[in-house]
């Protein structure tokens, strides 16, 4: 049996999330030696509105309330 990882990732530009789904084997294998597989990338564009919020969110000495993340 291997092992499936999911990797989400998004960058301070907030263009969107990218996502990696590898496999790795459960005999030990080293992943230096090639045995990781990726199964499959994607990536999703943020929309414009949630772009600007987290634009805006990130910006130095910026005060918001964490609830408003969920809204």
């Amino acid at each position: 049996m291997s092992l499936k990882i999911l990797g989400v990732m998004t960058g301070t530009s907030c263009d969107g999330a990218d996502l990696a789904c590898l496999e790795f084997p459960s005999n030990g294998a080293n992943a230096a030696e090639g045995s990781v597989r990726t199964l499959w990338t994607v990536s999703y564009p943020y929309p414009a509105k949630l772009k600007a919020r987290v634009l805006e969110i990130q910006k130095p000495k910026t005060k918001f309330p964490m609830e408003s993340l969920l809204e």
